[in-house]
């Protein structure tokens, strides 16, 4: 299910370039579609989950965020259907996308949604 996303679809904030906020969307996909191992749960992924997207928070470290939503095929379920959901928000993203990563997570929601029910185990 590999999806390119490109800088054009973001906008950028204060502190984070379109370019970055597509680096991440595509770093998460490949995450996700390569069936969420460890060795793709780079820097990158988790600080654009804790720091951005869905309400999430550090869970102490990146070893503890992955333990708390990626260790196994029931939470890595959960975190899909959590980031379908909007997060700890319960609701779509919104706000201003020069100022939050909304545009992010609109594009998350709608590519975790895809994939519910496709990747193999979901």
């Amino acid at each position: 299910m590999a999806t390119k996303h490109t800088a054009e679809e973001f906008t950028a904030t204060r502190f984070n370039t379109a370019e970055d906020k597509a680096r991440f969307v595509n770093a998460l996909l490949a995450f996700v579609d390569a069936g969420f191992p460890e060795a793709k749960f780079t820097k990158t992924v988790y600080d654009g989950l804790y720091l951005h997207c869905f309400g999430h928070i550090a869970h102490y470290d990146r070893g503890g965020f992955y333990g708390e939503w990626f260790a196994t095929d029931e939470e890595r379920r959960r975190w899909m259907e959590y980031a379908v959901a909007g997060g700890a928000y319960g609701t779509l993203s919104y706000g201003d996308p020069s100022v939050t990563w909304c545009d992010v997570e609109k594009v998350v929601q709608e590519e975790m949604r895809a994939r519910l029910g496709v990747l193999p185990g979901f």
